[in-house]
């Protein structure tokens, strides 16, 4: 009897409801505000930052609005492409890197230049998806027919 599944079954479900929470925590970001500044104005800044020609020269900011988009597109997918994930380990480590990457930033941005409510907001999304993505059970891959 396989009593496995019950356990896989409720650790999925974890980690999901991990990775919803981060997609919370997310688009509560964008309705927070701190200093004069809401969380929706980011966009706006990086669509005009990457009209403009003065963003190649500014390799700093290319850098941190490219990990911003794909913050976004890796905390907000995820959740969508939870039968994925679960079917590809590589998908899940690669994006598990992405959102340790993503979070391990901004903490340590918070941590050293301060930290206000809306930011430790954004910090706390790729943590919780980077949580539910390491939580997820993979299913095994398909054993090979053996040659005899």
């Amino acid at each position: 009897m396989n009593n496995s599944k019950p356990f896989s079954r409720t650790r999925n479900q974890v980690g999901f409801s991990l990775m919803v929470l981060g997609v919370v925590l997310f688009v509560a970001f964008h309705f927070l505000s701190s200093d004069n500044f809401t969380g929706w104005e980011v966009w706006p800044e990086i669509y005009h930052e990457f009209r403009s020609d003065q963003i190649l020269k500014n390799h700093l900011a290319l850098l941190i609005y490219s990990g911003f988009i794909s913050l976004s597109l890796v905390v907000l997918g995820c959740p969508c492409g939870i039968h994925w994930i679960l079917r590809s380990r590589i998908l899940k480590w690669l994006l598990a890197v992405i959102t340790l990457l993503s979070a391990g930033t901004i903490w340590f941005l918070n941590i050293t230049h301060g930290s206000s409510f809306m930011n430790v907001t954004l910090a706390c999304s790729p943590t919780l998806t980077f949580a539910g993505l390491l939580y997820l059970e993979s299913k095994p891959p398909p054993a090979l027919p053996e040659h005899g």
